[in-house]
């Protein structure tokens, strides 16, 4: 396995890289080949750089290897500098990843993973470097909340799950990753498998205490996927049980009012759109099914209101303005009608939607 790190490429503006004017012999008896570059930290040797004979020392060049690897795996000198690395020490992989652990802050969590990342690229394919990588990339998340970190755990939990490990952090972190995008059974069994395989006492007591909230945000969960499927009133009786202990919760009540719309039970659907409103303003999911709400009940003027203002935040959403152009038509002003009908086309040339509204002006005009 070979670990990518190209969505945060942009960390290599800080290597530079040191041409030789000779070949150079480290204490140990290396020699550096004068026709290689040697990568380096920028910000390790920035004080050196105008030096009128500029040197590092061989930390800052293990640091530099291993920067560069974390973000390059495939560098054109990759052989050459992992033999290097060995050659300065038979062990230097295991103490750097050690030494890396013991140092990460808040401060230096992104740096960290690079390094950590080229070591791992370097060889030392050890399956808690792996995990502790893993481990991070959550954290990272948590932190910046950029999906990419996310994704790249859940690659390697998977990974090494299907390598069968035997250790139970793999399905520890990777039921982190599922309850971070709210997939809470998928978590619920993974920490389940984690624990059978003999999780620390400490990391058990840790689920004991998130498991109470636990099965709440499984009983939501079950709820919106049943109104997705159709099985509104299933749905719906789980949702309201649980729509006290979760009234911070736009998304609660959206599949609640989702739900009442499906069921063509407007007024209740936009009681509970207008509660998942007040959480999340600016949500244009909510103000298009509210959109939609006010239309089926002849309310065209808070229905063209309502679109107005998702549209302003998302002015390229194709759907909004479809459903701006059936207010519209349902207003009788055939010729704005047309205009919205003809702009969503254009955003949407496959949606089936807008294709069926514009044929019926079409016939209706002939």
């Amino acid at each position: 396995m070979i670990i990518g790190l190209d969505f945060i490429r942009e960390h290599l503006d800080e290597i530079a890289f040191f041409e030789l004017m000779k070949d150079i012999e480290l204490k140990n008896g290396t020699i550096l080949d004068k026709n290689i570059p040697m990568p380096l930290v920028v910000d390790a040797v920035k004080d050196k750089i105008y030096d009128s004979d500029p040197s590092f020392s061989q930390t800052e060049l293990i640091d530099g290897i291993i920067f560069l690897l974390g973000l390059d795996p495939k560098f054109k000198h990759k052989d050459y500098y992992t033999e290097l690395l060995l050659k300065i020490d038979d062990n230097i992989l295991e103490v750097s990843a050690g030494n890396i652990l013991e140092n990460i802050r808040p401060d230096n969590q992104i740096e960290s993973l690079i390094k950590l990342v080229g070591v791992f690229n370097s060889g030392f394919e050890s399956e808690d470097l792996l995990i502790n990588i893993g481990r991070l990339n959550l954290d990272i998340y948590r932190e910046n909340g950029v999906e990419d970190f996310n994704g790249l755990a859940k690659r390697i939990f998977e990974y090494l799950l299907k390598k069968e490990t035997t250790s139970p952090l793999p399905e520890y972190y990777l039921g982190y990753y599922y309850y971070n995008k709210g997939l809470y059974s998928k978590a619920k069994f993974l920490w389940d498998n984690s624990t059978a395989k003999d999780l620390d006492e400490q990391r058990k007591i840790e689920l004991i205490e998130i498991f109470p909230k636990l099965q709440s945000r499984m009983i939501y969960e079950d709820g919106y996927e049943l109104i997705l499927k159709g099985r509104y009133d299933e749905g719906l009786e789980k949702l309201l049980f649980i729509k006290d202990e979760f009234s911070e919760w736009w998304n609660v009540f959206f599949f609640i009012g989702l739900g009442y719309r499906y069921k063509e039970e407007y007024q209740n659907a936009i009681h509970y759109l207008n509660r998942a409103l007040e959480l999340s303003a600016d949500n244009v999911d909510i103000l298009n099914e509210l959109g939609i709400c006010h239309t089926m009940i002849s309310d065209y003027d808070k229905a063209s209101e309502i679109y107005r203002k998702a549209i302003v935040l998302d002015p390229t959403n194709h759907e909004l303005i479809c459903n701006m152009g059936i207010v519209y038509f349902n207003k009788g002003e055939l010729d704005l009608a047309r205009k919205f009908f003809n702009q969503a086309y254009d955003l949407n040339p496959e949606d089936e939607i807008t294709k069926q509204w514009i044929e019926h002006m079409a016939k209706q005009n002939s």
